[in-house]
């Protein structure tokens, strides 16, 4: 969504990953409270569901952080559901003079 029209900056957007997923749903502080992140995923939701007139992507998913209630609520109030729960671990490439890892 953008601010004054289609020339305008972007205000509320959702993202779409190489998984399938989708997620990133973001408003700009000062443009929130108006709907806009609705519109903005139910924009991204109808692309991915309907491409030239087929399901193009089955099932939708997203992540949603832990605590999220905003975006559970929304998530929810559009017809999804919770589908399970994950956990994320966080790895860093070790840098120049680390140790060389086990067997390798």
């Amino acid at each position: 969504m953008r601010a004054g029209g289609a020339g305008g900056p972007a205000v509320a957007w959702a993202v779409e990953y190489d998984d399938g997923s989708f997620g990133m749903l973001t408003t700009v502080e000062g443009h929130r409270r108006r709907g806009l992140a609705r519109l903005a995923l139910v924009a991204l939701v109808t692309r991915l569901v309907e491409e030239e007139g087929r399901l193009a992507r089955h099932p939708l998913f997203c992540y949603v952080v832990e605590g999220n209630s905003p975006s559970l609520a929304l998530l929810r109030s559009l017809g999804f559901e919770e589908g399970g729960v994950f956990a994320w671990q966080a790895w860093r490439r070790r840098g120049p003079g680390a140790p060389a890892a086990a067997g390798g």
